[in-house]
């Protein structure tokens, strides 16, 4: 099993956002960004839904025109391609662990295989109407 001690990998830096990945699979990606009070990340757009975890401390969160003041241990889900970002604002430091799926290729991958089933039984059909044997065909 893996794990991740976020205390030892939070790091802070007095003139940039701090950015580390920590896992990037294609299933799955999670940074954690640390942010010294006054840095921000700008909203900007991601095509996965992600979530924003607050590990430590308090900024304000803007997803799409909403915006709101959150603390430790609160969860802000964003759908893919809404613009997102936060900030350091509220005169502490900021720790955002960034949670992102790939719903997009679970979808696909759902896709794909239903094709192949649909594919499969309309040559089952075709098969039958023709006196074929369906098990020699999908061997090929």
């Amino acid at each position: 099993m893996e794990t991740i001690d976020l205390k030892k990998v939070a790091k802070f830096y007095p003139d940039r956002i701090s950015r580390e990945m920590l896992k990037d699979s294609p299933e799955m990606r999670i940074a954690l960004m640390c942010l010294n009070p006054g840095q921000k990340l700008d909203p900007h757009k991601a095509p996965l839904r992600l979530l924003m975890y607050v590990v430590e401390g308090k900024g304000t969160f803007t997803v799409g025109e909403e915006k709101v003041v959150a603390d430790e241990k609160t969860c802000i889900p964003c759908d893919p391609n809404v613009p997102h970002g936060f900030a350091a604002d509220q005169g502490e430091k900021l720790v955002v662990m960034d949670v992102r799926s790939s719903e997009l290729t679970k979808y696909a991958a759902n896709a794909m295989l239903a094709t192949k089933i649909s594919f499969m039984n309309e040559l089952a059909n075709i098969a039958e109407r023709c006196g074929a044997d369906i098990e020699h065909v999908r061997v090929g």
